[in-house]
């Protein structure tokens, strides 16, 4: 099972595109404010060989987060990700965006361990209470529950799924009867959600799904609003192209009445 990237070309229906594939100025804030911190704290260590143990794991905590940055930044307008496996339409990370977001977590998790008893060893020593000590324990702590997480997660289908039934994610699935709604929004990111009757919330943040919100949420008007064409999400390139011919470029119709016909 592969992941495919591919531009494709597609016109809003209505209102402004949410802006995907940027860094906002409060996110470069945060990570500029984070190694500030890290490098604050790693000089206040007195043992020259814990000060290279502490650059070590936060140096590797960094890189990993400037890792997860670019892969966000990937996502630019008109780009999607999907799954290359017969049976549905699904938007996803490739298996290498997944390890370096998730993989990502494990390296924290482990970095703010080693660093919470770094620095719990050298509060014992001195004989004195430690702020460094609770904050890296505490971050260590909302780390390790984030793999737990991300293993929980991996039990599940990747991404957001769309079927013949309807439009799932990791632990929700609608179906398209049940649909009262889908929209496009952009909090910390540009994120597609779709909403039913019964006040079920499917979530799903571009990129988590390697994609442009906009284009999914496209795809997922189309055949909410034509459930006769919802056959062809059980081939994705076919789904795809079937709705990039009805709202951007022309492409030959794939419909079985059309004769070959655009």
């Amino acid at each position: 099972m592969s992941v495919q990237r591919k531009r494709v070309w597609m016109v809003p229906g209505e209102g402004d595109p949410a802006p995907i594939g940027k860094t906002n100025a409060g996110q470069y804030a945060l990570i500029i404010a984070l190694c500030v911190v890290l490098i604050g704290f790693g000089i206040t260590i007195p043992s020259a060989g814990n000060k290279v143990l502490y650059f070590s794991g936060a140096g590797a905590f960094i890189y990993i987060l400037i890792l997860v940055t670019y892969v966000d930044m990937r996502v630019q307008q008109g780009t999607v990700s999907i799954v290359q496996k017969r049976g549905s339409l699904r938007f996803a990370l490739s298996w290498l965006g997944q390890l370096i977001r998730y993989g990502g977590m494990v390296v924290a998790a482990l970095t703010t361990t080693m660093l919470a008893f770094l620095s719990i060893g050298i509060a014992f020593v001195r004989g004195s209470f430690s702020l460094r000590a609770v904050i890296f324990s505490v971050l260590a702590l909302v780390f390790w529950g984030c793999v737990v997480w991300v293993l929980a997660r991996l039990t599940k289908p990747r991404g957001l799924v769309l079927s013949d039934v309807g439009v799932a994610e990791a632990w929700t699935m609608i179906a398209w009867d049940s649909i009262s709604g889908i929209d496009v929004v952009r909090k910390k990111m540009p994120d597609v959600i779709v909403r039913s009757n019964d006040g079920k919330k499917v979530r799903v943040a571009g990129a988590m799904t390697g994609s442009d919100v906009n284009v999914i949420a496209i795809v997922l008007r189309h055949y909410l609003d034509h459930p006769e064409e919802r056959w062809m999400l059980t081939d994705p390139e076919k789904a795809l192209m079937r709705v990039e011919e009805l709202h951007g470029k022309k492409w030959k119709s794939l419909l079985p009445d059309s004769d070959g016909k655009s």
